[in-house]
């Protein structure tokens, strides 16, 4: 398949870097995040084609930080996917 370009976001540092290893093993680029701000102030960054987002995030859920990130016009053609 395709390489991504994808943003991982959990606070379960270990689990979002397991995800973000198996992920890389199958040629994807993988950026994680801690939590919602950490992605929002990195937004300079590439332009993730899928977004895999815990939904109990703290701070701001995952279901805000969706509608967040839909208002910006780069991300029209991104994915996002919650995980838990």
């Amino acid at each position: 398949g395709q390489s991504l370009d994808i943003a991982v976001v959990d606070d379960n540092r270990d689990a979002a870097d397991t995800l973000a290893l198996a992920l890389g093993l199958h040629g994807h680029r993988v950026q994680v995040y801690g939590d919602a701000h950490a992605l929002l102030d990195a937004r300079s960054a590439p332009t993730p084609d899928v977004f895999l987002l815990d939904i109990g995030l703290p701070g701001m859920d995952g279901r805000a930080l969706v509608k967040a990130l839909r208002v910006d016009r780069r991300f029209a053609r991104s994915r996002f996917i919650a995980i838990t």
